[in-house]
């Protein structure tokens, strides 16, 4: 699912809640509601043509050094596939984190798919596409997903190299019942383990990404959201032997903030405080 569809499936179910308060004629001030968090996770392989005795080690999205995508945990089942061996790995052999980007209470844990032969070739409905999604209602904003700093606080990719992400700024309000911020987008790297015999010409394209997010409605059927996104690729022809490095984005504060120093903010920050 690409980003504009993301975004619709939020939007889709904000107004399916909007239209059950309207219907309820819950609409006598500009409360907000409906708060929740949305999170996409998407791993994929393709390869051009077999390739033989392989052996990756993919970064796995972590929170607190557990592999999780919203609420969900992640498994090996999740990642099964004919003819693949899955693992999850914290430690795999070989790997040097000198230099990395360091991320306190956080540590990277790794997917390890292994097979004699691989052929994940889009036209024969082979390509290998793992897709999970988590949508979890918030009972009150305090809750809402750190989009604004998620790498020390939120389900990002490590290990990280060449990373330094920039302090978001606020920019000036274009709305009394928003905050914006000018959007964080750097550049990054990784590591991933791509052992491998194949031809010359076989390409082979290995792409890794989690998307976060915010939403929420006011009672005169408005409303608004933020975002985060971690993403990596790595592609190469040929056969390959050993840890590689894939570039990345990393993005953050895409999207409009509550202002809650608003009256009807801080009313709903109370009303919830302490469910």
């Amino acid at each position: 699912m690409d980003h504009v569809s993301r975004i619709s499936v939020i939007l889709l179910l904000l107004c399916l809640v909007s239209l059950t308060v309207i219907i309820l004629g819950c609409v006598s001030d500009r409360s907000p509601y409906a708060f929740l968090s949305y999170y996409t996770y998407e791993l994929k392989i393709k390869t051009s043509e077999p390739i033989t005795n392989a052996t990756f080690f993919i970064p796995l999205p972590v929170k607190n050094g557990v592999p999780i995508v919203g609420m969900l945990s992640l498994k090996e089942d999740d990642f099964k596939k004919e003819n693949l061996l899955i693992g999850i790995i914290r430690f795999p052999p070989g790997l040097n984190l000198t230099g990395t980007y360091p991320v306190q209470n956080n540590e990277p844990v790794y997917l390890k798919i292994s097979s004699d032969r691989i052929y994940l070739n889009k036209t024969q409905n082979s390509e290998y596409i793992v897709h999970i999604e988590n949508l979890t209602w918030r009972r009150t904003p305090l809750l809402f997903t750190d989009t604004l700093n998620p790498i020390n606080n939120e389900i990002v990719f490590l290990p990280k190299m060449d990373f330094s992400p920039s302090t978001p700024t606020m920019i000036n309000r274009t709305s009394a019942h928003w905050i914006e911020y000018i959007p964080i987008k750097s550049p990054q790297k990784t590591t991933i383990y791509a052992e491998y015999s194949a031809s010359s010409s076989t390409f082979v394209d290995v792409s890794f990404s989690i998307h976060g997010s915010n939403g929420w409605r006011y009672s005169d059927d408005s409303g608004g959201g933020n975002s985060y996104w971690d993403y990596f690729e790595w592609s190469h022809t040929g056969e390959s032997h050993g840890w590689q490095i894939a570039d990345g984005t990393y993005k953050a504060a895409e999207g409009v903030y509550p202002n809650m120093d608003l009256p009807e903010w801080q009313k709903t920050i109370n009303s919830t405080r302490d469910l």
